[in-house]
């Protein structure tokens, strides 16, 4: 299983991955060390050749991983219900977009709710690093992300064609929905990323 705060690298189906969880501040590293520990007496976490867990900041340890070396990159951290600034920007996403092979996907769990001003921001950040964006979340009324949890996937390749439905309650938005939606949304960059101040909670 991924750890909770993580980012994930995988180089392949037959599976290479990387684990790493962060843990910043420095101060915050023990939280870190006893995730792994707890994950490994209790859940059955075994490190071998194919999985490797790493407690560190993800913005450092990520630095540390070859280029073009996976096949996805797996964002999934979060500090109470909004994902760390440092994980959102710009800088961040280029730092992503070195280690995925030219067909990789980065994938993002994200949270926001309406009037969706953080979503709107972050989905802007990926349309300037990647080509091809696509997001699955719960629809509103109108049509619209409803606000709630939402995963992203973006690549500099066109990303695999639908197959069948998404789960229930879940849309699928294609790049030019997204592109509407993100109109007059500014991108996040390494100084200026207000997060806590967009998300809607």
């Amino acid at each position: 299983m991924s750890l909770s705060r993580s980012a994930t690298t995988v180089t392949s189906a037959a599976s290479r991955q990387t684990v790493i969880d962060r843990a910043a501040p420095s101060s915050q590293r023990w939280l870190s060390l006893s995730l792994i520990a707890f994950d490994r007496r209790y859940l059955g976490l075994k490190a071998s050749p194919a999985l490797r867990a790493t407690a560190g900041d993800a913005r450092v340890t990520m630095r540390r991983e070859p280029s073009s070396s996976a096949d996805f990159v797996v964002g999934d951290a979060f500090s109470g219900p909004t994902v760390p600034w440092q994980l959102m920007t710009v800088e961040w996403l280029r730092e992503v977009r070195r280690v995925l092979k030219p067909n990789g996907i980065y994938v993002l769990n994200m949270v926001d709710l309406r009037p969706l001003k953080l979503l709107r921001a972050e989905a802007a950040t990926l349309l300037e690093v990647f080509k091809n964006l696509r997001m699955v979340t719960p629809a509103g009324s109108d049509g619209r992300p409803a606000g709630d949890n939402m995963e992203l996937f973006a690549s500099n390749s066109p990303l695999p064609a639908q197959r069948g439905k998404p789960v229930a309650g879940a849309t699928v938005y294609d790049r030019g929905a997204i592109i509407r939606l993100v109109a007059g949304a500014e991108p996040l960059r390494d100084d200026y990323a207000p997060v806590d101040q967009l998300q809607t909670r």
